[in-house]
């Protein structure tokens, strides 16, 4: 990722989209984003091996969208992110069509509650003040709240959805889990 990035951070020096000071910023940022994109390929290639595309969508969008805010459990390197990711996101897809409601709606209230009692998770690369992890911890409640009012509405409607973003909410709480338990 970083080759393929450096060379679009040169190539965009060269026709002057970029200022060469902006270069380290400009390689970081397309690093981060390539590596993002080809994780998420790669979990929704896995996904559609273990379910329908809609539910590994409803979970690789819903996951990442609250993980983003939420920090937890991070590997060492890519491949490592990429195997626990991928064993997260399978177990969850498989668990989907055992889960009842009844048990999903416990599921998502214990899963919701444990993600508001540990994140966010201040990593130590992220050095984040006081006043940061408040900031996060906002951002936090918002999208809980926002996958929480989807996964209900999503229970009327669409059943498997809803069990499948009650899913990304509790791993999501694992990885947090995981995160304490190993400091």
């Amino acid at each position: 990722m970083y080759t393929l990035s450096n060379a679009l951070t040169q190539y965009f020096i060269r026709c002057h989209i970029l200022t060469p000071d902006r270069a380290q910023w400009c390689t970081y940022a397309l690093q981060k984003r390539l590596t993002s994109f080809c994780s998420l390929c790669l979990l929704v290639a896995v996904g559609c091996l273990l379910a329908p595309l809609p539910c590994v969508l409803a979970f690789v969008i819903a996951f990442t969208f609250l993980r983003a805010r939420t920090n937890g459990y991070h590997a060492k390197t890519f491949v490592g992110c990429a195997v626990v990711s991928a064993l997260v996101m399978s177990a969850s897809l498989l668990a989907v069509p055992r889960i009842t409601a009844a048990v999903a709606l416990i599921l998502l209230f214990g899963g919701a509650s444990a993600v508001l009692a540990l994140a966010p998770v201040n990593d130590g690369a992220l050095h984040l003040s006081t006043a940061e992890m408040q900031a996060m911890k906002r951002r936090v409640w918002v999208r809980l709240a926002v996958l929480v009012a989807l996964a209900l509405v999503c229970f009327v409607y669409a059943e498997p959805i809803a069990v499948t973003l009650v899913m990304a909410v509790l791993s999501d709480a694992l990885l947090l889990g995981i995160t304490y338990i190993r400091k």
